[in-house]
């Protein structure tokens, strides 16, 4: 009953919203790939002489039962519950289980927000520098991306509202704590101020925070 001919998955992946990256970026993460004798640090994983594979294997073997079917699509209830609870005690935010959203890590939280709430030439603002990955798939998916310079103490929140008069920016990626090359720490008094400006301006603010528990 199918039609004759062949299907042009060629077509399909071309046709996507997100766009090719640019030879340059690609040159630059093959070159530090060949790099050797070295400790990636860009993307978070551990080197795989660190790994606990030994202590993993012996809990798989102790382990009586087995999880198969499929959990939420928004995470495990009680993973979520215990997210929820964690905001509470440490950052005083009264978040639920069903306001939480499990992801396998920060690439596919910021690929959702690209998804669901941005569209191809939406202006955004992020830090500079800043880390790479993240500026790779806003670049695919053909956001127009603006710095916010960094010093000592992070960016400057008055540079926000610059942005937003040029480039009616639509939203704000930020890594706040320990940021991503310059190891900053943003001061409790800019963090106010883009708070306000944002509120003011009604631009969403994505928060990169996860070495944050470490100031705690």
């Amino acid at each position: 009953m199918l039609h004759s001919g062949t299907t042009n998955w060629k077509s399909y992946v071309e046709g996507d919203t997100f766009l090719p990256v640019l030879p340059l970026i690609k040159r630059i993460k093959q070159e530090a790939n060949s790099i050797k004798d070295i400790y990636d640090l860009a993307s978070g994983d551990l080197p795989t002489d660190l790994f606990p594979s030994s202590l993993l294997e012996s809990f798989l073997k102790d382990s009586t039962e087995v999880e198969t079917g499929f959990e939420h699509v928004q995470g495990q209830l009680l993973l979520r519950e215990t997210i929820a609870h964690y905001m509470k005690k440490f950052y005083n935010i009264n978040a639920t289980s069903s306001s939480i959203i499990v992801t396998t890590g920060i690439q596919q939280s910021i690929y959702l927000i690209t998804q669901c709430l941005l569209s191809p030439g939406d202006a955004i603002a992020i830090e500079s520098p800043s880390y790479i990955y993240p500026f790779l798939l806003f670049q695919s998916a053909g956001l127009r991306v603006f710095g916010l310079p960094v010093d000592e103490n992070g960016i400057n929140p008055e540079d926000i509202i610059t942005l937003y008069r040029k480039h009616r920016i639509k939203f704000i990626f930020l890594n706040p704590t320990y940021q991503n090359p310059t190891r900053t720490v943003l001061s409790e008094n800019r963090w106010k101020r883009i708070a306000e400006i944002a509120a003011e301006l009604n631009i969403p603010i994505s928060e990169g925070d996860s070495y944050n528990p470490y100031l705690l």
